[in-house]
């Protein structure tokens, strides 16, 4: 156990000191990330009298692919395709 802290205090020594100690990760560059889609344009389908999984497979409509909502299922949320638009 000696052997490998030590070697870590080396390594931060001795040439990757920002690694170690560097900007909390809050100051650091944030990593790329893909683009999300442009929202959706046109409304949820109706769920009238539509009784769906009672569960929340989304939360907005960014967690959903393009074309496509965060809508009531009639019990919980679901990404469905819109209508119109």
């Amino acid at each position: 156990m000696k052997v490998l802290l030590l070697t870590a205090v080396t390594v931060c020594l001795f040439g990757a000191a920002l690694s170690c100690w560097g900007l909390p990760p809050e100051r650091q560059d944030p990593t790329p990330t893909e683009a999300p889609p442009p929202p959706a344009v046109g409304e949820c389908p109706d769920t009238t009298g539509m009784v769906g999984a009672c569960a929340e497979f989304c939360s907005s409509d960014a967690d959903c692919r393009g074309g496509q909502r965060c809508c009531s299922n009639g019990c919980g949320h679901a990404c469905m395709d819109v209508i119109g638009g």
